[in-house]
């Protein structure tokens, strides 16, 4: 994502989109409850900003629910998470504080 806006350049294609539920997921889901947890995606700016890209694409947001998804993977993998607990965050205030500018590569400014 160095180069690109999205996967492709600058067209948005349905690879983009098939990505999104992996890229959303990983922070919430995968980073503790797979311990994949050396690196979140918001720590690789390319990829948090593709994410974000992505995610305030008119309409996007509104349909995410971590809590959701949280509670499925911590719930339905009893010889991971025995006791069932899932973690509070992070929610989708980590995606929704964020703008980005839509017209620049991954070297784009995040502001907060």
């Amino acid at each position: 994502m160095t180069d690109n806006i999205y996967l492709y350049g600058s067209k948005l294609t349905e690879a983009d989109w098939r990505l999104l539920p992996t890229l959303i997921r990983f922070d919430s889901v995968d980073h503790g409850h797979f311990k994949c947890n050396q690196r979140r995606i918001r720590d690789y700016h390319g990829l948090f900003g593709y994410t974000l890209r992505l995610m305030h694409h008119p309409g996007i947001l509104k349909t995410v629910d971590l809590w959701q998804i949280q509670e499925h993977y911590y719930f339905s993998h009893e010889t991971i998470n025995p006791s069932r607990v899932v973690p509070l965050g992070p929610g989708t205030q980590a995606y929704a504080e964020q703008t980005v500018d839509q017209s620049t590569s991954s070297k784009e400014k995040l502001s907060h």
